[in-house]
């Protein structure tokens, strides 16, 4: 699609690495130095410190989408022969407990979780950006059943979201308009390159671009609106 390359100037993007590092501490927090810092083999370490958001008279705000992603434990657990209990459906299945299944969740998503929670104990203002929901063309789905791969990937979202909260973190959400009813996200977003079944395309990406946009400018105005109070309450 044509995209307006000065659209977004105020966004910058910074890659961490590979996801298939998250499920293992890839992260040092070192509270009384206020740094976290990003130690996984392969990734473009990062260190992020406190007053690393000060440096501009403007809100900074840091986006990640680390926590919120399924595809790893759609794709890399065998969703085909191990099922949810309630979802099993023959004698080749083998039923898995609900104490179990959200064991593998956490398992996968507590570092993610981990390293926001730390990035907002040294004071950086930072948000998850939700990752995009499975595609209908996902390499896993000739074999593993979609209401299983619904039920994880459901289940994974408000498990994760549940631990972001407590930490006080705020999540930026997927688009409701790139998601089908069978809450799998919309072909339309898929990538341009059909040999990439995970990732979504350009179109997408300026929704979520929009998304955090939005989300960072209402965040700049109720900043406004209580510094404002504050103001008035003083006098």
């Amino acid at each position: 699609m044509d995209m307006d390359p000065g659209r977004f100037p105020d966004v910058s993007f910074l890659p961490l690495g590979k996801g298939s590092a998250v499920p293992r501490k890839f992260y040092e927090h070192d509270a009384e130095a206020g740094i976290v810092r990003t130690i996984a083999p392969g990734w473009q370490n990062t260190e992020f410190t406190a007053g690393m958001q000060k440096s501009s008279s403007q809100r900074q705000l840091l986006v990640v989408s680390l926590p919120l992603n399924t595809s790893r434990i759609l794709r890399d657990v065998s969703w085909h022969t191990h099922v949810p209990w309630q979802l099993r459906r023959s004698e080749a299945e083998t039923p898995l407990s609900d104490q179990l299944v959200e064991r593998l969740i956490d398992q996968d998503s507590r570092y993610a979780i981990g390293f926001m929670t730390a990035l907002i104990a040294i004071g950086l203002d930072a948000v998850v950006l939700e990752a995009p929901r499975f595609f209908e063309t996902a390499s896993y789905l000739p074999r593993t059943r979609l209401e299983v791969c619904q039920y994880i990937d459901a289940l994974y979202r408000e498990r994760v979201r549940a631990g972001l909260a407590a930490a006080g973190v705020g999540v930026i959400d997927q688009p409701a308009e790139t998601i089908s009813d069978r809450g799998t996200t919309r072909l339309e977003y898929d990538h341009e390159d059909p040999r990439d079944t995970h990732h979504a395309n350009a179109l997408y990406g300026q929704l979520a671009l929009d998304r955090i946009l939005s989300y960072a400018a209402a965040g700049a105005e109720r900043e406004h609106d209580l510094g404002s109070s504050l103001s008035h309450g003083l006098h």
